[in-house]
């Protein structure tokens, strides 16, 4: 051995033992707790709310830079969801990341002192998409991976629907008579019932400006499996209309207008979206000797 390692030897293991006790307290030093915090569900999916709470127990701060603690989990943090001045990065698969946020705005994490860590994450539907198995690794040490042994994860419940659950909630299910049943649906806004019914013994004319051709159309083919082939004319008709719709400001209301002499009148607002799409009506057996309609007079915004 020459001179040269024989200087050099005791400073190596110098480092080693003042490397060894900075990574053994780091495990013991750092406390880490993760919760769920709630959910939100929307028309287009979930999301969940989560935290981390990052807890310094040992005598020396955790610097504002310089460390990095990895974890695994099935979902990452949405982007632009963190808070406390740190970041969530993918590394691989399901391998992420805490990290300083650059200007993010954290000083570091004092002895005795926490930090919360809330984030926003793909809906965690059970206890398998929980964060697992944390490890803190320092820019001193990079190939140093000290696990976080001081851990936890709350747990939490999703209620899953059996089908006793379903049979107890079907069962406080009744039967509306039809006299309590709304007359027209999706439920209007405002309906005036009258006396005496439109009764439609064969299919009637449909008349429509040009704007609602689409509609005549499809209010035409809608009605004609409810009436014997043939039997045409001879009935009110039924009028569509583009116009101003009283107390309605809504581009998509309509007023609708049961009338046993005058027939049904249809005044829609603007153009509505379902003549932009194509229809097609059911088809509700051979057809029947009359079409029952009650009076009334309604008016509906989206």
């Amino acid at each position: 051995m020459s001179v040269m390692q024989n200087r050099l030897l005791p400073a190596f293991l110098v480092l080693l033992l003042a490397f060894a006790p900075s990574t053994a307290a780091a495990q013991a030093a750092l406390q880490l707790r993760w919760e769920l915090v709630g959910d939100s569900i929307t028309n287009d999916g979930g999301s969940s709310r989560a935290a981390f709470t990052l807890t310094n127990r040992g005598p020396e701060p955790l610097p504002a830079t310089g460390w990095t603690i990895y974890f695994s989990a099935l979902h990452s943090a949405q982007p632009g969801s963190v808070g406390a001045g740190l970041g969530i990065e993918d590394v691989m698969a399901d391998l992420h990341r805490i990290v300083p946020a650059a200007g993010g705005g954290f000083a570091g994490l004092a002895p005795g002192a926490s930090i919360r860590i809330p984030y926003v994450t793909d809906l965690l539907l059970n206890r398998s998409f929980v964060p697992k198995g944390p490890y803190i690794v320092f820019d001193a040490a990079k190939d140093v991976g000290v696990p976080l042994n001081d851990y936890v994860a709350a747990p939490f419940e999703r209620r899953v629907l059996t089908p006793e659950k379903q049979f107890r909630l079907d069962s406080v299910i009744r039967d509306i008579p039809a006299s309590e049943l709304l007359p027209v649906f999706p439920t209007p806004v405002q309906v005036t019932r009258g006396t005496g019914e439109l009764r439609l013994t064969a299919l009637p004319q449909v008349t429509a400006p040009a704007e609602l051709a689409n509609e005549a159309t499809f209010a035409a083919e809608y009605l004609r499996p409810y009436f014997r082939t043939g039997r045409t004319g001879g009935v009110p008709p039924l009028r569509l209309e583009v116009g101003p719709v009283e107390g309605q400001s809504s581009p998509e209301a309509y007023e609708l207008v049961v009338d046993p002499m005058a027939g049904v009148r249809i005044m829609f607002v603007t153009r509505t979206r379902a003549a932009l799409r194509p229809c097609s009506a059911g088809n509700p057996g051979r057809g029947r000797s009359a079409l029952r309609l009650p009076r009334l007079h309604a008016r509906r915004r989206p």
